[in-house]
């Protein structure tokens, strides 16, 4: 795997630059002050360019970020890694993929082309399965098992108010089975943990007796999205900092707005709801001219 500034000398040298004509021609088209100590320095590896200037390199020399930056290498080292983990674990793609509710064939071809190609939560729910470090994936220690499988399912009920017939009917796993579990006679199947977490909404890892946090991670897949919110969703992904913060504001203030309706409406107040919106509407519009 070449290293940062080999790449970037080769790049130059494959364009006959000297330094002195590459930092010219930059400049110019970028309006940037890059000099030829600056690129001595990034293609000698004695510093790195900033992630501003590692894009116009990138975008002067039309070669993408990822590979300046080896992220596809390294996306398809951890893949590799995340296939062995789930095959020894589970013999096969198909079998897991029932586990994380990700349909078979989205998987596998995740796996073939690079984790990088993956939603970032559907990532996070996998390792979360897989009991792995989302930034090495790396198996967590063994020891972190501070409970067993029994006394999760007993504490997971008494937290969510409901009974061994509850799980039986949202779970679709006899209630047989799920007597054994809970006594402890057996453990259940990686699929059937699956079910018992989404039940009782709690973590596949924490249920196993791992400690970690109790709040399960949600993935797409398992949101009902409207075609609109999905637009919004892509919308908003595309905003910069600036932007996002814009839309988390107006969106706090119209939620703080209408549940302030909505608690009007239960002590039948309409007179006192209409005045208390009207100042709601000027206060948002104040907000938005400061933003």
């Amino acid at each position: 795997m070449d290293s940062l500034g080999r790449k970037l000398k080769d790049l130059r040298k494959s364009r006959n630059l000297t330094m002195e004509q590459l930092a010219d021609k930059m400049n110019t088209k970028y309006n940037t002050k890059i000099n030829k100590g600056m690129l001595s320095k990034w293609e000698n590896n004695l510093g790195e360019p900033s992630l501003e200037n590692m894009r116009i390199l990138a975008n002067f020399y039309q070669v993408s970020l990822d590979f300046l930056l080896d992220i596809e290498t390294q996306n398809m080292d951890k893949t590799k890694k995340l296939k062995e983990i789930i095959l020894s674990k589970y013999g096969s793609i198909r079998e897991f993929s029932k586990i994380i509710n990700i349909p078979s064939a989205t998987l596998t071809s995740a796996l073939d082309k690079g984790i990088g190609e993956m939603a970032d939560d559907r990532v996070g729910k996998i390792c979360e399965v897989l009991n792995l470090d989302i930034k090495t994936f790396e198996p967590f220690e063994e020891t972190s098992i501070t409970s067993t499988t029994a006394q999760r399912i007993k504490e997971g009920l008494k937290i969510r108010g409901m009974k061994q017939s509850d799980l039986v009917t949202k779970t679709g796993i006899g209630k047989s089975s799920i007597s054994t579990y809970i006594s402890g006679a057996y453990e259940p199947k990686q699929t059937n943990i699956y079910k018992i977490a989404k039940a009782l909404d709690v973590n596949e890892s924490w249920l196993m007796g791992y400690d970690v946090k109790m709040d399960r991670v949600i993935t797409a897949q398992e949101i009902n999205l409207t075609p609109s919110e999905k637009e919004h969703l892509k919308k908003y992904r595309v905003l910069d900092e600036k932007g996002k913060h814009t839309v988390s504001t107006v969106l706090d203030m119209e939620y703080n707005r209408c549940s302030a309706i909505e608690e009007e409406k239960d002590y039948l107040i309409p007179r006192a709801a209409h005045s208390d919106n009207e100042d709601n509407l000027d206060l948002i519009r104040q907000d938005l001219d400061e933003l």
